[in-house]
């Protein structure tokens, strides 16, 4: 059977020939199917978002479909990164106090992002201001979700490169040894 890391490696390049193919709006229903495909197995995750979020990099091909309606210029990658962002600020609403993550390390970035409200509200578009806003916030999610990701041991590298060990090889993940000591003739 084959995983899902692997469904999606080879289903995003499938999904993106043949929505060039069909044309434009085969994209959308390629995309609408991955999407309630990746969410429904995404629900029965222990880390729900952590693996929406690995799902969305993994998707990175069909992310950059225009949601209709195309002219404001809305992705799919757009969107769940709001979805994640909203389901990011839910569970540090209701998540422990030990268990909660800063969204905000230092209060500096609290006090630009405060100070980025008056700037959406009183802005002579406040609609698309607030668009912006919003995608940014969306982009500041990624980027959390990112570091979070890097925190963790082997980081990205442990989910592009399998730790196989070749007949006493050493493992793909570190081709190079880390210490001195790992050096031997």
């Amino acid at each position: 059977m084959m995983s899902f890391r692997a469904a999606n490696i080879l289903g995003a390049p499938a999904g993106s020939l043949v929505g060039s193919l069909a044309g434009y709006r085969a994209i959308y229903y390629v995309v609408v199917f991955g999407l309630i495909l990746t969410g429904g197995v995404t629900v029965t995750r222990k880390e729900p978002l952590r693996f929406a979020f690995l799902a969305l990099i993994t998707c990175f091909l069909i992310a950059a479909a225009l949601v209709p309606p195309g002219r404001l210029g809305i992705t799919v990658f757009d969107l769940v990164m709001i979805a994640l962002t909203i389901g990011l600020i839910g569970t540090r609403m209701f998540a422990s106090s030990i268990a909660a993550v800063a969204f905000f390390p230092t209060k500096s970035l609290l006090i630009a992002w405060l100070l980025s409200i008056p700037s959406v509200a009183f802005s002579q578009y406040p609609v698309l201001s607030l668009l912006i806003f919003t995608l940014n916030c969306a982009v500041y999610a990624f980027f959390l979700f990112t570091l979070n990701e890097l925190r963790r041991e082997g980081g990205f590298e442990r989910l592009v490169v399998d730790r196989i060990d070749f007949h006493g090889h050493r493992p793909l993940s570190r081709p190079y040894p880390a210490h001195e000591s790992e050096f031997k003739e």
